[in-house]
């Protein structure tokens, strides 16, 4: 999916809830191609640069603040490389998300220092969401934090009640319209915007 090429242009700190491989095969793609231009260039390869500058962590013991580099991918709830670690049931979460933990002292680390975009969540996966901000300290009227928030144009008092909703957890919503490409019009948004960055 071309989305997950542009996401991961962002050059940023990738955090996902999803157990699939897309970001991980986008950066191994991305690493495969910077490699093949530098041996197209030419020039003395320096060792350093063969090997990735990014890495993917999957076990909840190597969910850790030094790993909060950009272009790292960290599967919070595990990946299916995995799938006896994945996070799954309600005792999974509690367990994962308990204070002192090391991804609860992760998932602070990032709602207190790091601006966070929140892309893809669907209804399905607001109570996840929630449970993981209500877990980390909010400081009241600070907007740090945003998500893409898909919407069609009809529906601007959900909109408003969403926005208080949300601006509660510290997030601000940030709209756009599937009135006329459903949710593929995501992949626009993100497209134009790694274009900007």
């Amino acid at each position: 999916y071309p989305i997950y090429d542009d996401l991961y242009s962002f050059n940023a700190i990738y955090l996902t809830t999803n157990y699939d491989e897309y970001l991980d095969k986008t950066a191994n793609k991305a690493y495969r191609e910077f490699i093949t231009r530098q041996d197209s260039s030419n020039e003395a390869r320096d060792p350093i640069d063969s090997k990735p500058n990014y890495r993917i962590v999957c076990d909840k013991d190597d969910i850790l603040v030094s790993e909060l580099k950009n272009g790292n991918i960290i599967h919070f709830h595990g990946s299916s490389e995995n799938e006896s670690a994945l996070i799954v049931t309600i005792v999974d979460y509690m367990t994962h998300y308990v204070k002192g933990s090391k991804p609860a002292v992760f998932l602070e680390e990032i709602f207190k220092s790091y601006t966070v975009l929140f892309v893809g969540y669907g209804l399905e996966e607001y109570e996840i969401l929630e449970f993981m901000i209500n877990k980390v300290s909010v400081v009241p009227n600070v907007i740090q934090h945003y998500m893409l928030y898909p919407i069609f144009k009809t529906e601007s008092q959900l909109l408003k009640f969403q926005e208080k909703y949300y601006a509660d957890l510290g997030i601000k919503l940030i709209p756009y319209p599937k009135d006329e490409h459903g949710y593929e019009q995501l992949s626009s948004v993100i497209q134009e915007w790694a274009k900007q960055i």
